[in-house]
């Protein structure tokens, strides 16, 4: 990884570039939610195997699938390597796409999940074939009840790795289900809204976000280490401005005792004759030949003018990085409790509910 995404990856999330995903069984209507936000970034490149797949129209209909998604693929990591933000479409069907997700998060990407889901699988299935009747492509119904458990099963993951998440649900209409925001729930419908496929994901929230909160907790170690390590870089960059300054002040000092040493000399004869400053003379000149050995020795440590420019160069980027660093750890530090505190304010309330649940259980058997 360069220096380049290493600053990317600590910028704030809406300063990079990003990876924003569209998922859901087929059928879900993750094209029309695509086309529905597509104004929020205009200039994203928007990356669909389907539409690819329709330049291969004089093939047949498996190998063109193939072609087509081995193109998209070759230009997801085309996008992540020259740092581009794009979308794009999947089922959420295999591990294909949380690998893409994973290698863009480390190279600095922010990642935007939207999630739709149906109410059940056959409604799923009854999409498909109303698309085929208006001429769309047909997906094989044993493929789609695949997907369907294989995407449910996947879109933990996919939570996890994603910086914001937003499950729709579009059994009628699109309703949004929950808003997650780096492992904290942003929004959450009303239990009547919420329907059968979101209420599964969210009854196992309590594993996730205790994987986020941890993951946090690692990148909270991981700052706090590559400050430190910065910090350290700076200042043994900045050793030669040290001695510079030190030097100054040597000189200073020389000069002060250069004329010190200059308006103790005998004015006269009889001051010469005399000596009355000898001793005082001695001393300031032992002190002067003391000080331009230091000066001689700092001297020696301070680099040439073309080298001190390089390093200069080099504390200014590392000056940057230190700021980029310690915003990301104050960041990241905030996000580490507000996690925290969602995670003990729920085992709290799953704690009364037990006490509560237990005194009355108590005392209906004490009434009997």
């Amino acid at each position: 990884m360069t220096k380049e995404d290493n600053l990317k990856r600590y910028q704030p999330l809406d300063d990079r570039p990003s990876m924003t995903v569209y998922a859901g069984t087929n059928g879900a209507g993750k094209s029309e939610l695509t086309k529905i936000l597509k104004h929020r970034n205009p200039d994203i490149v928007v990356i669909d195997a389907d539409e690819i797949a329709k330049s291969y129209s004089h093939l047949p209909k498996n190998r063109a699938d193939f072609a087509a998604g081995r193109e998209a693929v070759k230009l997801v990591r085309q996008c992540i390597e020259e740092g581009k933000s794009f979308s794009i479409e999947t089922t959420l069907g295999g591990k294909n796409v949380l690998n893409q997700m994973q290698l863009a998060k480390k190279s600095g990407f922010s990642i935007n999940l939207y999630y739709v889901g149906l109410d059940s699988v056959d409604l799923h299935i009854d999409r498909v074939a109303q698309r085929v009747a208006k001429g769309g492509h047909h997906i094989p119904e044993e493929d789609i009840r695949r997907r369907y458990v294989t995407s449910l099963e996947n879109l933990p993951q996919a939570i996890r790795l994603a910086d914001r998440s937003f499950l729709f649900d579009n059994s009628n209409v699109y309703q949004i289900q929950a808003e997650v925001y780096r492992g904290q729930i942003r929004y959450q419908a009303p239990p009547s809204e919420i329907t059968s496929w979101a209420k599964n994901v969210l009854k196992d929230w309590h594993n996730i976000q205790s994987e986020i909160h941890k993951d946090l907790q690692a990148e909270q170690s991981t700052l706090r280490n590559l400050l430190g390590e910065a910090k350290r870089k700076l200042y043994e960059l900045e050793s030669p401005l040290r001695d510079m300054q030190q030097l100054e002040r040597l000189e200073a000092r020389q000069a002060d005792l250069n004329k010190r040493y200059d308006m103790m000399q005998p004015k006269g004869i009889f001051e010469k004759l005399r000596q009355p400053n000898r001793t005082d003379l001695q001393k300031l000149s032992d002190e002067r030949n003391a000080v331009q050995k230091q000066i001689d020795t700092t001297r020696q440590r301070i680099p040439g003018p073309k080298e001190m420019a390089g390093i200069r160069t080099m504390i200014t980027s590392t000056s940057s990085f230190i700021e980029i660093l310690d915003r990301a750890l104050k960041e990241c530090t905030k996000q580490v409790m507000a996690v925290g505190n969602q995670i003990s304010q729920r085992d709290l309330k799953q704690t009364m509910s037990r006490v509560q649940s237990h005194e009355i259980s108590s005392s209906i058997e004490m009434d009997r």
